[in-house]
């Protein structure tokens, strides 16, 4: 999605858009296309002409002539929401998946010496729908007991069918580019806005700060720059850098955002297309809270969506540089909505060797590095990420509390 449905709380949507397919949360929540029989996460059709992401092609499609006759230069955001759930997908995606050929995670369990605030059950997700209930429902899940293996092999093809049909929409997109003789003088981006987890870790969908959570896929292509082609950059990048980054494609000066507000945080990537080479010395960000409900099973029930800030509990600040992913969760401070004190676990997961590539045997290598918190093992790396992480955050961990 380009624009979460929801915020900004001030309800500005109508200053950012000129044409919108949908425009509450529930209209994107509960699309206008039919749900999955008895209300299963999965399904298979053989109609698609209603699903919205055919929708959302058709109109890309429209809109891409109107910019070729009339407008250059343009800027065109397309966003498809699956694999979102349900993963409602055509059959013949489900038939490039058959049942018996779908892995597993290889890591089906928590980290060994993980930290319990770290651990997230979806219960919202995951009790809405009733093949997950059949198969135990939030209950079932903790950090040392996933779900039967059936019951994960159909979550997964479900998934990988819904990815399946989504990457049909962005051929319709690219093909579309390509008639209207624009491939050559456009940039393409392609990119997620968070990652998923199957399984991996014990964890199923998105609201951690583990790898399978906050890595993204992103790919650009830049036809001007053919030396770039099929270039893969394995030092650390972040999604605000796209900005910058189209901008100094397309000849754009944004050094007015200096003067008028506050520089970018993101950083212009251009460079990395012609050559240049990729700041191994780069850290990625990233942050998620946590609403503990008891503090002695800090795991179960620490779900902290549509929750105000002042109610959080915990808040997980996560970095990520060329080997180490560190993490430090911290209470939070519900009167200056800041973390406080020292943290009160940390996480180190060590990714010597990671190319961020998918095995021969299609499960994650992402897994064969987050299977063991090794801070323990590892004092001065966790002493002086640390300090790197409170800087970079702006953590004033010396104030304890303010209750």
């Amino acid at each position: 999605k380009i624009f979460h449905p929801g915020p900004p709380p001030n309800q500005a949507l109508p200053y950012s858009w000129d044409r919108r397919m949908n425009t509450t949360w529930a209209d994107w929540n509960n699309p206008n296309e039919p749900r999955c029989p008895q209300n299963t996460s999965w399904c298979s059709v053989e109609d698609t002409e209603r699903f919205q992401d055919t929708q959302i092609a058709s109109t890309a499609l429209e809109l891409l002539t109107n910019v070729t006759r009339d407008e250059r230069p343009f800027f065109l955001a397309v966003g498809f929401r699956k694999p979102h759930v349900q993963w409602r997908a055509p059959t013949r995606a489900f038939d490039a998946y058959p049942p018996w050929n779908v892995s597993l995670a290889s890591r089906p369990k928590g980290p060994q010496h993980s930290v319990d605030v770290a651990f997230h059950v979806p219960v919202h997700e995951i009790d809405v729908f009733t093949d997950w209930r059949a198969c135990g429902g939030s209950q079932a899940l903790t950090p040392a007991h996933n779900y039967p293996s059936e019951c994960q092999q159909a979550w997964r093809r479900g998934y990988y069918a819904a990815v399946t049909f989504v990457d049909e929409q962005l051929g319709v997109v690219l093909d579309g580019l390509t008639a209207r003789n624009r491939e050559r003088d456009t940039v393409v981006v392609f990119f997620g806005d968070h990652g998923w987890h199957l399984g991996d870790q014990g964890e199923w969908m998105k609201m951690t700060n583990y790898e399978n959570a906050v890595r993204v896929p992103l790919l650009v292509r830049v036809p001007w720059a053919p030396e770039s082609a099929g270039r893969v950059v394995s030092a650390p990048v972040e999604l605000v850098d796209l900005f910058p980054t189209l901008a100094g494609l397309a000849g754009v000066d944004v050094s007015y955002t200096s003067r008028e507000s506050q520089p970018l945080d993101g950083r212009d990537l251009s460079p990395l297309f012609f050559g240049g080479a990729g700041d191994d010395t780069h850290v990625a960000r990233s942050v998620y809270p946590r609403c503990v409900a008891n503090a002695s099973a800090a795991w179960k029930h620490n779900d902290c969506n549509d929750t105000p800030r002042r109610r959080f509990s915990h808040m997980g600040y996560s970095t990520r540089d060329e080997r180490w992913r560190f993490t430090a969760w911290y209470e939070w401070s519900h009167l200056r909505l800041a973390p406080k004190g020292s943290p009160v676990a940390v996480e180190l997961y060590d990714h010597a060797g990671d190319t961020g590539t998918c095995d021969g045997a299609g499960g994650s290598a992402l897994e064969d590095y987050e299977w063991a918190n090794v801070a323990g093992d590892h004092a001065s790396v966790v002493e002086a990420q640390l300090a790197r992480l409170e800087r970079l955050f702006g953590i004033d961990a010396p104030i304890v509390d303010l209750y």
